[in-house]
């Protein structure tokens, strides 16, 4: 039966659903990628890429999480092991104590630079050459109608269902 609802975009949403329940599967996959003892989930693994990657920025915590879309509690709990595994250090500045800045250490970059290309090479390499046959604009086209798509999606965010409206009677 044929979903007609989705038109042309039917085989698109079945891949986009397909793919969000394979990461879903492997997100709590936890792999050793130093030989060091430090086991990284993917999100243990995006955050510390963020914080590598955007480290001049001086982003502070809650800024980060709501750029990666993570929960808070989970946010906080996944830099709470990064920290402890010397991965980041936290900062503030003497005028905002509040504001939490992250940044990597050095044996992050470490574990940045040694993984990166085999990161790549397992996860990506092949999707980037089915992509080469689309030009720049072609592609920029398919990333801003996927930011939409995410900027819908995170609509049912904002619905409070925790607190709902009860008629008085």
């Amino acid at each position: 039966m044929s979903a007609t609802w989705m038109g042309r975009y039917e085989e698109l949403i079945r891949e986009l659903v397909r793919h969000t329940n394979i990461v879903l599967k492997g997100s709590q996959i936890k792999r050793d990628l130093a030989g060091k003892g430090v086991l990284f989930t993917p999100q243990a693994w995006q955050i510390m890429e963020y914080i590598i990657e955007n480290s001049p920025d001086e982003s502070n915590m809650s800024q980060i999480a709501d750029t990666l879309q993570i929960p808070q509690s989970s946010f906080s709990r996944i830099v709470k092991y990064l920290e402890r595994e010397g991965i980041v250090d936290r900062y503030h500045r003497t005028s905002n104590r509040k504001n939490v800045i992250l940044k990597p250490t050095d044996l992050a970059m470490e574990i940045y630079n040694k993984n990166t290309d085999e990161i790549k090479d397992a996860n990506f390499q092949r999707f980037f050459d089915a992509l080469s046959e689309i030009d720049d604009d072609t592609l920029n086209t398919f990333v801003a109608a996927l930011r939409i798509h995410n900027e819908d999606l995170m609509r049912y965010d904002d619905v409070d269902t925790s607190n709902p409206l009860v008629k008085i009677e």
